[in-house]
C-alpha cells in the first residue's frame, strides 16, 4: 500500500500486478524505483521511472554497486 500525501489516503500498489516482490525490507517500489505505482497503464507507470541498474545504489554496501 501506498500514502498518497495530499490525502493522506492508502492507495493500492499496482507494481506488484506486473513486477514481482524484491527488497520489500526497504519499502514501496517507488522508494526506489520512483513511477507511479496507482497506474496499471504501462507507459503511466514507468513514467520518470529509475531503472533498477540505477537505483542500486540505494542498496548499501553490496556486490550490485560495487560493480
Amino acid at each position: 500500500m501506498v500514502t498518497t500525501p495530499a490525502s493522506g489516503l492508502a492507495s493500492r500498489q499496482l507494481c506488484q500486478s506486473c513486477h514481482p516482490d524484491h527488497y520489500v525490507e526497504r519499502g514501496v517500489c517507488i522508494s526506489c524505483h520512483r513511477g507511479n505505482p496507482a497506474s496499471g497503464r504501462r507507459n503511466i507507470a514507468h513514467q520518470q521511472s529509475i531503472a533498477g541498474r540505477y537505483a542500486a545504489f540505494t542498496l548499501g554496501d553490496t556486490e550490485t554497486p560495487d560493480r
